[in-house]
């Protein structure tokens, strides 16, 4: 009941606007080269956060250090900043955002709605910084190596003083982690499938696992230049859900040339993110996601 009265409460206060940075960069990347990426390498990177390609932030360098540099834009929802980095393979990607300008979803879900409220409550917390959390995370190459690497999210829906957006921390630091709200890989939570496989039906189970606050599920359709499509599976565990609730978001059709440039690939991505024992599995994601996902008209592709 307390959870459907924050909910409520947070549609009818959804007219209150304030402030968020948008940009992205893929940081190291970026600062190493001195210069923009063009726009297939952008999506190339921008693909990893799994959300709509057409809602991409704008290119910032130095978004991670100097957001204002950016865009400064209005929201209704909450201001979203996302920071991944994998060692092994020198990946560092940043984003800031407003989650309905990032999604197009205009209403937050009932997770993040609970998420703000408390956030809000905690916010005079001196010891940590009760918007943000970081958490340990795997990924896979597209080889289908593991990856090990880890993920930094803060979320926020009011201004800080001087009318300044919130989320100007710079989640790529490491002190600015050590003070988020740590998340125990190793907390009491769901079992998931754990797996990756190149094949259409997405049935890959020959791996778990354990303690996931979130399954995810993400099922790629690549369109190679003659017509011939692969595809690609991935599932897996995780801490962090920028969602905060069962949900599915779709890149939709981005295009990256690949090699020598003379070569164009196609990529249609769709992701899950749900909570409870092995609801990864094709069966439990097609039957109770993806009329969420329909609803929000997104394209799931199962």
């Amino acid at each position: 009941m307390l959870g459907r009265l924050l909910y409520l409460s947070a549609l009818i206060g959804a007219s209150l606007a304030f402030s968020c940075y948008q940009c992205f960069t893929n940081v190291k990347g970026a600062q190493n080269e001195g210069k923009t990426p063009d726009l297939s390498t952008l999506q190339q990177d921008y693909a990893i956060f799994g959300l709509p390609m057409d809602k991409m932030p704008p290119y910032s360098a130095e978004c991670d250090g100097t957001p204002e540099k950016g865009a400064n834009i209005t929201c209704t929802t909450y201001c979203l900043s996302w920071y991944i980095e994998i060692p092994a393979n020198n990946v560092t990607r940043f984003m800031r955002g407003c989650y309905d300008k990032l999604t197009g979803v205009t209403q937050p879900t009932q997770g993040a709605t609970q998420a703000l409220s408390t956030i809000n409550s905690n916010k005079d917390n001196e010891d940590s910084i009760p918007s943000c959390q970081f958490a340990p995370a795997k990924f896979w190459s597209p080889d289908g190596t593991s990856l090990q690497g880890h993920e930094t999210i803060q979320i926020c829906n009011k201004d800080e003083p001087g009318n300044q957006p919130c989320n100007e921390k710079n989640l790529a630091n490491p002190s600015i982690q050590q003070d988020c709200t740590m998340i125990d890989p190793n907390q009491p939570a769901d079992t998931c499938y754990d797996c990756r496989n190149d094949n259409k039906d997405g049935q890959c189970d020959d791996g778990t696992c354990t303690n996931a606050a979130y399954c995810t599920k993400t099922w790629t359709q690549i369109t190679q230049s003659d017509g011939d499509h692969d595809y690609v599976t991935e599932k897996g565990c995780s801490q962090i859900n920028p969602h905060f609730d069962n949900f599915c978001t779709a890149t939709g059709t981005y295009e990256t040339n690949i090699i020598t440039r003379s070569t164009s690939t196609k990529y249609n991505t769709s992701s899950c993110y749900c909570r409870s024992n092995e609801c990864n599995a094709a069966s439990s994601l097609t039957q109770s996601l993806i009329v969420m996902a329909s609803a929000l008209g997104l394209k799931i592709l199962y």
